[in-house]
């Protein structure tokens, strides 16, 4: 299992902050490889990106799976012993801390209201069932401050307890528990996440193995004895530098994000001119709500509740709002604000809407 976590993570994309992306850099080397293999099978897969669920992702996971036998056969056969030992170790500390990280990482999305946003007002009105399932639930999550900071304080104590010896333990519970939630709801409601979201049940679940029996003693009653003990690699200078270091870096990794944008509550952050949705009082042509995105976005609405958007570039100081379609053409409007009311200008003609107002 160390051998296939430490290959996945290498093909699996990831945007940390300021660690680097490794995966990023193997991806395109990965997407040739599993094209060259369906071309051969004569099959069709989608490339992936981003470490996003795709077909593509799925067969490199199996190149990744047959690489690390391959490995562990060569370790078996060229190591001795104590040195597979010496690996062993290595590669258990790794995978405790690579869980860690990623579980403070979205824990403190969560924390922050990163992850769980509060749904813009374009989706606040799309009728629910014209929601795809994993927007649903985003939606959902995003309009409840207290549960994203809950879930998340979670996740962080997970992580945080996973990064010393004598909380590991607890910390690999509160893993197994949290990771089986978040994969059981990536599987129910199609967040393409799955196949990350099930390594890393799979990861917490194999660091856990180990103490099984002491947790069964322990829930049951009876005598339950955990070595405490402090390894011979953990009384080095060198491991207590490296630890502090990576402790820095996972500080910094977690949290450099927030205090640059100061951003501490994404509910709380500013949000541009004219955020939020805007009913038409007088126009031609259908639309009955204007949204402004957060996003950039300028979001027409019509009666039937289909939504036509366009990438804006609002300029106030020239009281202009650029707008460009899917075939790259450019609209301009000209708008003027009285108040809560605001009026727009078609140049082309375009568009028939002339005066909206704030939807509070």
């Amino acid at each position: 299992m160390g051998v296939f976590s430490f290959l996945f993570t290498l093909s699996f994309s990831f945007p940390f902050t300021i660690f680097f992306d490794v995966g990023g850099l193997f991806e395109p080397f990965c997407n040739q490889l599993v094209s060259l293999e369906a071309h051969l099978l004569g099959i069709e897969v989608a490339s992936y990106h981003s470490g996003e669920d795709a077909s593509g992702l799925y067969l490199n996971t199996v190149n990744v799976l047959f690489i690390s036998l391959l490995v562990y056969w060569l370790l078996r056969r060229f190591l001795s012993q104590v040195q597979r030992e010496k690996w062993m170790v290595f590669a258990t500390v790794g995978m405790r801390y690579y869980l860690a990280l990623i579980l403070l990482i979205y824990g403190f999305d969560k924390v922050y209201k990163w992850q769980f946003y509060a749904p813009e007002s374009n989706i606040l009105y799309t009728r629910v069932k014209d929601l795809p399932q994993d927007m649903l639930y985003w939606t959902t999550m995003g309009t409840s401050y207290a549960y994203s900071l809950f879930a998340g304080l979670i996740e962080v104590l997970a992580g945080l307890f996973l990064l010393f010896r004598k909380s590991k333990v607890f910390g690999l519970l509160l893993s197994v528990g949290v990771l089986a939630n978040v994969f059981a709801v990536n599987i129910g409601f199609d967040i393409t996440v799955k196949l990350f979201s099930g390594f890393l049940l799979l990861l917490s679940l194999t660091l856990l193995f180990p103490y099984l029996s002491v947790c069964y003693a322990f829930f049951t009653g009876e005598e339950a004895r955990l070595d405490l003990s402090v390894p011979d690699y953990a009384r080095s200078t060198y491991y207590r530098v490296s630890k502090v270091v990576i402790l820095i870096l996972f500080l910094l990794e977690t949290q450099f994000k927030y205090f640059v944008s100061r951003n501490f509550n994404d509910d709380l952050a500013p949000r541009a001119h004219f955020n939020g949705a805007y009913q038409v009082l007088k126009g031609e042509g259908g639309i009955v709500r204007v949204h402004f995105h957060r996003g950039g976005y300028l979001i027409f609405e019509t009666p039937e509740g289909e939504f036509i958007d366009y990438k804006m570039t609002l300029n106030r100081q020239e009281q202009r709002i650029q707008l460009i379609d899917y075939d790259l053409q450019e609209h301009i409007l000209e708008f003027i604000e009285y108040g809560d009311t605001l009026l727009l200008k078609d140049q082309k003609g375009s568009f028939s809407i002339t005066s909206v107002k704030q939807k509070l």
